[in-house]
């Protein structure tokens, strides 16, 4: 990731702030006097590195697929996890499949079709969509994209987010709906209800992928997972 030379006198100013937080308790015996004077506000400094912490991790997150994939073809990594469409695996990749899980809709509460289960796509097919950018997951983005085209509709993206918390909060207030991995449904979300759309034939699939070249420490873990108690990832079947 790139460094972002703007963050630096943020850092500089929480790092001052801290220090004097600290520094201050020194000269003050009493808690109600130190609560009065500005050295209190060195908790600030303490907001900002959150502040920071949160902002790169999220950007780290946003290419955490390309960057996977990269380190995989530079042999910096072994082996790693990664979302696609069903069967979508990279080239030239050897993959276990651990999830197959289909897509759900996401709907405010005070959508047409929210009380009714299961719904259809063309119940929701005109209604605008907050989805996460293709970069994320560009094989479930097109496939998603591909089924509205195959049914002769341009989707209407109101917006795009990238993390699902954030997606289904957009769809609370109101944005729009979201398509959303089954296994999400378990995050309650005041405003929102998910729903099974009776003909989605597009499926999302989670699978641990390495290079297909042997090695033992890889089949040693594949082994390994393969062994687990009921090991047998769920299919939903693609409707046709």
């Amino acid at each position: 990731m790139k460094r972002i030379p703007t963050l630096d006198g943020w850092r500089a100013v929480a790092i001052i702030a801290v220090v004097i937080h600290h520094l201050g308790r020194c000269f003050y015996q009493q808690e109600s006097a130190y609560n009065l004077s500005v050295t209190r506000f060195g908790a600030f400094g303490v907001d900002v590195f959150f502040g920071l912490s949160g902002l790169l991790i999220k950007t780290a997150a946003a290419a955490a697929p390309a960057l996977q994939l990269a380190a995989l073809s530079a042999d910096h990594v072994d082996a790693g996890f990664i979302l696609h469409a069903l069967g979508a695996v990279p080239v030239g990749l050897s993959a276990l499949s651990l999830l197959v899980e289909p897509f759900l809709v996401a709907l405010p509460v005070n959508h047409p079709f929210a009380n009714r289960e299961p719904v259809f796509f063309a119940d929701v097919a005109s209604d605008p969509v907050v989805i996460f950018p293709r970069h994320i997951v560009p094989s479930l983005f097109d496939a998603l994209l591909s089924y509205y085209h195959v049914k002769s509709i341009t989707p209407h993206i109101a917006q795009e987010a990238i993390e699902m918390q954030t997606i289904v909060s957009l769809v609370a207030a109101g944005m729009g709906i979201a398509w959303v991995p089954q296994v999400f449904a378990r995050f309650a979300r005041p405003g929102v209800v998910y729903r099974h759309v009776e003909d989605m034939p597009v499926s999302i699939e989670t699978s641990l992928i390495w290079n297909s070249c042997e090695m033992p420490i890889i089949d040693r873990f594949v082994n390994h997972i393969k062994s687990a108690p009921n090991f047998s990832p769920p299919v939903f079947e693609p409707i046709a």
